[in-house]
This record gives structure tokens, C-alpha cells and sequence, in this order.
């Protein structure tokens, strides 16, 4: 059996309900200080929820010219609504602070189960590493909503079966299949624990697993598309191994940043090793598919580890209070009230921080980072209709920026532009042949670097001319302009 034992269901004890809230705050400040425009796909998380306040749900590509017009399905965007939302009554400043709280609320939510599955250190450490697992994926896209419904899915997934437990899922699912593609791994989740416990408990166990799976199925299909989202995850997971966009590779278990999960993979191993139950067989498997999924790309390391974490939690407990031979940990229930008080001033400065860390002002340029607005603004002021080759980390902010008299050539957009990614590569390398590439798309206009091989080369062939700079942290970008190809 799986669920929660009894004994520790009640409230977490004192100085671990007071850690719990620590490290929560901790994660919701840490994602507040950081610029909220980071990457790409920041940039079209919000711009896209502008644009569905505006339009509703458009189902066509604004950005780019080599896939402008095309059918493009909107995988994420009641999670883009409500970033578009959030921006549009408060500012960037309101926008950067609900995806802090989002963080928070994550990790807090992962803080109060693992306190419930291992009351007392044990839940401090698995959420201390878990929370420390990748932190650098904890941004304004679809996979923070990933992040947060991780929690109650494994709340739901460790309950004995019920009509409940059915309906729970239902609701999670149809919520996580409109907010990001990760409810397609919550739902392979699902389906490895049911297998396991039909493995342990015979035929009396596959009508509960078969409903169970079948209300995540069914909640992912209830979207404004059907079930063609679900058809769309799919097919992305399955051509995902091909690209080399570095969060579908491997990650390197030794790197720095990937420490904190290479930690809690072996302290997991070695508790499950040690506890050898065949009652543990559903979380043994469910612990062995979150390493798959996180082992198969990076992206998926920090939403894993809260799998990992939960999910082990009892063994690593159970070995921990073994090697102590007694259980230290105080009674479940034991909250005494000057903890309750310190804990809700901890929130409450927890609150305060990601309020007061976030920058007040609403210029664009205080929320981005090492992206060349200036350059951008002026070029698009001139109202040529540029048809830009951008290095792709700055061709999403052209797109918004300068709209609508730029259009990129790609942005990193798998799901629309995965084809296109080699072609990218053999022009952003300078490889034989790129001047041939951007001839046949009809670029006039490249935003590069002005130290990488693609600048050289532009510059040598003597058709591009360099039209202005702007100096960034540690690169500068240029941009270069020419005549149209005589074949356009």
C-alpha cells in the first residue's frame, strides 16, 4: 500500500513546518530576482497571452515568415492567459510577482507532503534537494504550472482507490492539459504506479487503475482543441530526441547544477535498497520511471525530483531511523503555538521579499536579460519590412518588438519551426552553403553577435552592411542589413 500511513497525517511538526516555509520563501525570492524576460520562450509566454486578451484564441502564426499564416495550436495557453493576465492589470512588476508566488506555492505544496510521507529531517532534506535539483528552470513558461500541479498529483496518486480519487484526477488533468504539455508525463506517472499495483494485487486492482488512467486521458482531452493537443504532445515528445536544443538533451549527472538531483537519485536508490518490501514494488517503479524521464532531458530534472523526493520519502525514513535505531522525530501533532507564529512571519517575509525584490518599474528593459531592445526598437522605427535572421535566444523579442515590420526567420519554437532547425544551424555556423540558405528565405536582415562566424563571413561577403550595435553582458550584437536577393 502506497497511501499515506496513518501515524503521519497530522500536521508537520514544529521546526519542520517552520524549515518547510523557509526554503518555499526561499524558492519564491530567488525566482523574483530574476529577470522575468530571460529566454525566448519567456517572451512568447507573455506576448501570447496578450495576444488571446486581445484576439481570443488565434489559431495562426504571428511571428515568423517562414511559418507565417500556418495552423499553430495554442498548447499552453491558459498558462500564457494567465501571464498576458497578470501583466495587463498590474505591470511586469505584478506579472514577476504571481510567477514567484507560483514557485513559492509549488515548493510549499512539495514541503507539506513530504512532511506527511517523512515528518521531521527527512522531508527537510528531500525538499531542500529537490528545491535545489534545477533551479534554473523555474521561469515564466508552462512548465511552472508543471511544477505546481506535481504536488497534488502525487497526493492523488498515493490515495487508495476511490470514486474521489477518480474525480481528483479528472479536475487535475483537464486543468494541466490546457496549462502546459508536462500533464502527458503526469499521466505516464499514473499509469507506471497503477501497473505496479496491479502486478502486487492482482485483477481486484485493474478496474481502479484502467478508471483512474482513463480520467486523466479524458481530463486532457477537454480543451478548446479536443484531443488534438494530446496528439500534438505526442508527437513532439517523439521528435524531441532529434533536436539539440540543449533542455531535450541528457543531463550531466555530475555538473554542478545537477548535484543536488544526482544526490537525492542515490539516496533514493540506496532507502529503497535497504527497505526491500514487495509492498513498495508501485513506488519502486514510479521512482524508476521519474529517472527515465529525467535521464531522457533536462527539463524534466526538477519537476522529477519532487517525484523522486515524495515518492521515496518513507524509505528513506525508514533507513534513516535505522540507523538511529529509534525514531527521533516528536510526535505527529506537536506544533506548539509560538512555531504557528513563526511560521506565518516567515510567509509573511517570505511575501514581502518576492514583493520587494521584484523591479518597480514597468519599462521592458528592466525585465529582460542580455536582449538588444534598443537595437531592435531603432531598426524596426525605420519600417523596412525586414525579413530578420536572428541568433535564436533574441529572434522572439524582435518578433514583439518590432511587429509588425519584422519577421523572424526562427525562434526556437520546436513544435512549429523543428524543421527548420538545421537550416538555422548551418546559417548561424557559417557552414558551406548558409549564404545559399538565406538567399532561398529572402533575408534581408541578420541580429547576431558580432563575434561569431556568421558576422565574419557576412561582413567578407561584402553584401551586408553593419547599420548599429549594442553592447550586452559580455557579447555585443549587431545587426546587418542588405538589398533583397534578385531571386525575391
Amino acid at each position: 500500500m502506497t497511501d499515506i500511513p496513518r501515524s503521519r497525517r497530522a500536521p508537520a511538526v514544529g521546526p519542520a513546518l517552520v524549515g518547510t516555509l523557509i526554503l518555499a520563501a526561499f524558492a519564491g525570492i530567488l525566482r523574483a530576482s530574476r529577470p522575468i524576460l530571460a529566454t525566448q520562450d519567456n517572451w512568447w509566454a507573455w506576448d501570447v497571452g496578450r495576444r488571446i486578451l486581445r484576439e481570443g484564441l488565434f489559431g495562426v502564426d504571428p511571428y515568423t515568415f517562414t511559418r507565417g499564416g500556418e495552423p499553430w495550436r495554442l498548447h499552453q495557453w491558459l498558462a500564457n492567459l494567465t501571464f498576458g493576465g497578470a501583466e495587463a492589470l498590474g505591470g511586469f512588476w505584478l506579472l514577476a510577482v504571481v510567477v514567484a508566488v507560483i514557485a513559492a506555492a509549488a515548493y510549499l505544496q512539495l514541503g507539506l507532503l513530504l512532511q506527511r510521507r517523512a515528518p521531521g529531517f527527512v522531508g527537510l532534506v528531500g525538499l531542500a534537494l529537490a528545491a535545489t535539483a534545477a533551479p534554473a528552470h523555474i521561469s515564466m513558461r508552462g512548465t511552472l504550472f508543471s511544477l505546481l500541479l506535481v504536488p497534488p498529483l502525487l497526493w492523488l496518486i498515493l490515495r487508495p482507490p476511490s470514486g474521489r480519487r477518480i474525480v481528483g484526477l479528472l479536475i487535475l488533468f483537464v486543468l494541466w492539459g490546457n496549462l502546459h504539455g508536462g500533464a502527458l508525463i503526469g499521466a505516464g506517472l499514473l499509469l507506471v504506479h497503477e501497473i505496479g499495483h496491479v502486478i502486487i494485487d492482482g485483477r481486484s486492482r485493474v478496474r481502479p487503475a484502467v478508471a483512474v488512467f482513463g480520467a486523466a486521458i479524458v481530463g486532457m482531452c477537454v480543451t478548446p482543441y479536443g484531443p488534438l493537443l494530446l496528439v500534438d504532445n505526442l508527437r513532439l515528445a517523439a521528435e524531441a530526441r532529434d533536436t539539440r536544443i540543449v533542455e531535450w538533451l541528457p543531463p550531466r549527472l555530475l555538473a554542478p547544477s545537477a548535484l543536488a538531483f544526482t544526490v537525492l537519485l542515490v539516496l533514493a536508490i540506496v532507502a529503497f535498497a535497504l527497505a526491500g518490501h514487495r509492498d513498495r514494488l508501485p513506488e519502486g517503479l514510479l521512482v524508476a520511471a521519474a529517472v527515465i524521464l529525467a535521464m531522457t532531458a533536462v527539463r524534466n530534472v526538477i519537476t522529477m525530483a519532487m517525484v523522486i523526493a515524495v515518492v521515496s520519502a518513507p524509505a528513506m525514513s525508514d533507513a534513516w531511523n535505522g540507523l538511529r535505531r529509534s525514531t527521533a522525530d516528536r510526535p505527529p501533532g506537536q506544533v506548539r503555538a509560538f512555531d504557528r507564529v513563526l511560521a506565518f512571519v516567515i510567509g509573511l517575509i517570505g511575501l514581502v521579499g518576492m514583493l520587494v525584490v521584484v523591479p518597480r518599474s514597468d519599462d521592458v528593459r528592466a525585465h529582460a536579460a542580455d536582449t538588444p531592445i534598443d537595437l531592435i526598437e531603432a531598426q524596426a522605427a525605420e519600417g523596412r519590412g525586414q525579413r530578420l535572421f536572428s541568433m535564436d535566444s533574441w529572434a522572439m523579442a524582435a518578433s514583439i518588438l518590432g511587429g509588425p515590420v519584422v519577421a523572424t526567420f526562427y525562434d526556437g519554437r520546436v513544435e512549429l519551426l523543428g524543421d527548420l532547425q538545421p537550416t538555422y544551424a548551418t546559417i548561424i555556423r557559417a557552414s558551406p552553403d548558409w549564404d545559399t540558405r538565406l538567399d532561398e528565405h529572402c533575408v534581408t536582415d541578420l541580429l547576431i553577435p558580432n563575434d561569431g562566424p556568421l558576422y565574419d563571413a557576412a561582413i567578407r561577403a561584402g553584401a551586408w552592411k553593419n547599420v548599429g550595435t549594442q553592447e550586452l553582458h559580455g557579447v555585443t550584437a549587431a545587426w546587418l542589413t542588405r538589398s533583397l536577393p534578385a531571386n525575391c
